[in-house]
């Protein structure tokens, strides 16, 4: 996930409660169960068989830490399968998602408990409708995100998700390793191509949904516009977003395979970015370059190939309560509303189908979620945020 750790809060279990918000109306399960295919990429487009597909989705994490499940009660690593996941899955349906970004960590291989989980979780989110995006997000539970590099098992790893996978046929690809922002592209490139190989072994009906890397080799500019003394600098990334060496050194992995997949952040994540920091006479933050930053980063590949971005988010406009008074996080708030609403229009400008909202869980420490501390209601500034991409 970004540039600061998951913050964790242990919430307590609680009973669910049904409201009148519109956004808490529990839908059923159609009688229809939806079909899936087989997975191809045809130009920028994604096919599930015949049907072309839009990847409308969320990330919801906790396989990929100590809690090794997706619960809203961090006290109890058994989920609560009778209520929690089919709840969350009814609510984000109701609202026209249909992809789950999974984060995992190699745990939910070899913790018996833990795989009968992953194995529901799946399961449950097929029976929903819901594609499945399993994202290896690090190396072990302990090292939370910050795995800089694939350890020398990920290829191993992704090898074993596959296996998983082929009796999930919602599960629609493999994000081979999450963020590897201490790789250069060239190591990164070698990475992808073993790993695809190992993952196509045991299931050649997987996508590879491929992020990019951080900073490493660039020069990066210590301003914008960039100083005179660094005419050609480029500005920095987030981790995930670079893609910048792809114009000369395309991946070698079969374009019917391959989505690529950048992680974009605003103020919320990060406010001290270069690019944040161009004020108007009236004091508020500029923001008409960004669609300029974003095209040099990854952008100018959108008519060539699928991108689906696989993080962006933040606060939006209002902190949860342990954050509120905070000046730091308070300062933070109109920017990123303004960084958020300008990035959904550049998707649909750029025709960029495809993403995977960050997250879920409102316990991420800079991001917050989708839902309420007591998993119970939606964000209804966040999904009328989101709505245009949801009803395309």
């Amino acid at each position: 996930m970004r540039f600061f750790m998951i913050l964790l809060i242990g919430l307590t279990a609680c009973k669910l409660r049904y409201s009148e918000d519109p956004s808490t109306v529990r839908v059923t399960k159609t009688s229809e169960q939806k079909k899936f295919g087989t997975y191809e990429v045809k130009g920028k487009e994604i096919f599930d068989g015949s049907k072309k597909i839009l990847l409308k989705g969320v990330n919801w994490y906790g396989f990929d830490s100590k809690i090794l499940g997706p619960s809203k009660n961090y006290t109890n690593v058994e989920l609560q399968w009778s209520k929690d996941v089919p709840f969350v899955l009814n609510l984000l349906a109701n609202v026209g998602f249909n992809a789950i970004r999974l984060p995992v960590s190699p745990e939910v291989l070899s913790e018996q408990t833990t795989a009968k989980n992953l194995d529901q979780f799946l399961k449950t989110s097929k029976s929903f409708g819901f594609y499945v995006l399993i994202d290896l997000h690090n190396c072990g539970w302990e090292s939370g995100h910050l795995d800089a590099r694939p350890c020398a098992e990920a290829v191993q790893y992704n090898q074993k998700l596959a296996k998983l996978s082929v009796n999930h046929p919602n599960v629609i690809g493999l994000d081979p390793f999450n963020e590897p922002y201490d790789m250069a592209w060239d190591e990164w490139s070698d990475f992808l191509e073993e790993a695809t190989k190992a993952i196509h072994k045991e299931n050649p009906n997987l996508l590879i949904f491929a992020e990019g890397i951080g900073n490493k080799g660039l020069a990066t500019c210590r301003s914008y516009p960039p100083p005179e003394d660094q005419k050609g600098c480029v500005q920095p990334v987030f981790f995930g977003e670079n893609f910048i060496p792809m114009r000369d050194k395309p991946f070698a992995i079969d374009r019917k395979k391959l989505v690529l997949s950048p992680h974009v952040y605003g103020p919320s994540v990060y406010p001290d970015q270069p690019y944040f920091q161009k004020p108007t006479k009236g004091g508020r933050w500029e923001s008409s370059h960004m669609p300029e930053i974003f095209d040099d980063h990854f952008g100018y590949l959108s008519d060539d190939y699928p991108l689906a971005i696989g993080e962006f988010g933040g606060f939006y406009n209002k902190l949860p309560t342990y954050k509120q008074g905070d000046q730091d996080w308070e300062r933070r708030l109109g920017p990123d509303k303004k960084w958020q609403d300008e990035f959904v229009q550049y998707l649909l400008d750029r025709d960029i189908e495809h993403f995977f909202y960050f997250a879920v869980n409102p316990s991420s420490g800079d991001t917050g979620g989708l839902l309420d501390d007591q998993w119970e209601r939606l964000d209804q500034d966040k999904i009328r945020l989101l709505k245009p991409l949801l009803n395309r």
